[in-house]
């Protein structure tokens, strides 16, 4: 929703002063609101309005989206799939794991199929997004190895970084060691992720072994970065590679802070807190 949206501020970074409002402003809105003439705008209306509370991230948030939830229950029109998913995704969130799993089971038993690849990847994000990497991987083998929900290139994406904002970096990687080699090299989220894994595994330890799978990975990736034809994607990728070839010539030289480059990894991963570590230094 455009409210939602709002929050952002330049490139991907959020306004904390509009994450304080936003649930204020969107009750406003809520209550001048027409009543939904049918069950498409009803569920559209709630469906925006469940995302508002989830980006919000506050007690208000989490109070006025149960509070929709309940209501909604109560009306007349069927909620679709994508609203158990956001509410799902929502209760995430605020950690309220117990009701999460109790919405898996009973989605699951009962074959609805909002119980997708596309619950799997929202919820796993969002346990990554609170450095909760035990989460993701509970939310992982429950819904794969459990209830038989296939993993896709985004999903493994959103896994693995949940493994990269903890600084588990050898765990991020093997996640992408299950995705098919053709798949992920034509999605540029995967192919720039896994690049920035392997910069930090030849950074700890410049390896001929480490460097090697890196540069693979750079000749795999490159049509694809170019094909995104997005300035930070390109510059970010361009910035890793001239990282490496210095990694080549004098590793000790470069540090931590140089080879956390992916916004992701640079912004929001606990690596940014680390000592500043030079590379050879062994520290993964």
């Amino acid at each position: 929703t455009a409210l939602a949206r709002s929050i952002r501020g330049s490139k991907f970074g959020v306004v904390p002063e509009r994450q304080r409002a936003i649930v204020r402003l969107g009750r406003a809105a809520w209550d001048e609101a027409e009543p939904a003439a049918d069950a498409a705008t009803f569920n559209s209306g709630l469906g925006a309005a469940l995302t508002l509370c989830t980006v919000a991230r506050n007690a208000e948030g989490r109070s006025w989206g149960q509070d929709l939830w309940r209501w909604a229950l109560e009306q007349e029109f069927e909620l679709n799939g994508l609203k158990f998913k956001a509410y799902a995704r929502m209760m995430e969130t605020y950690q309220q794991c117990r009701e999460v799993d109790l919405m898996i089971v009973g989605g699951a038993s009962a074959g609805h199929a909002w119980v997708d690849h596309a619950l799997l990847g929202a919820l796993v994000n969002a346990a990554g997004e609170r450095r909760d990497w035990q989460r993701a991987e509970d939310l992982w083998h429950k819904l794969v190895r459990d209830y038989g929900v296939k993993p896709t290139d985004i999903t493994h994406a959103a896994f693995s970084k949940a493994h990269m904002l903890c600084g588990r970096v050898r765990e991020a990687l093997q996640v992408y060691d299950e995705v098919d080699q053709d798949v992920l090299n034509a999605n540029f989220i995967c192919v720039q992720d896994r690049a920035q894994l392997l910069l930090l595994m030849c950074h700890s330890s410049p390896s001929k072994p480490n460097l090697h799978r890196l540069q693979r990975a750079f000749d795999l990736g490159e049509k694809t970065i170019r094909r995104e034809r997005s300035r930070y994607v390109a510059s970010d990728w361009d910035k890793m590679k001239r990282v490496a070839q210095r990694l080549q010539s004098n590793a000790e030289s470069v540090k931590l802070k140089d080879v956390l480059i992916e916004w992701k990894a640079k912004t929001q991963s606990v690596m940014k807190q680390w000592p500043n570590h030079a590379g050879g230094s062994q520290y993964l």
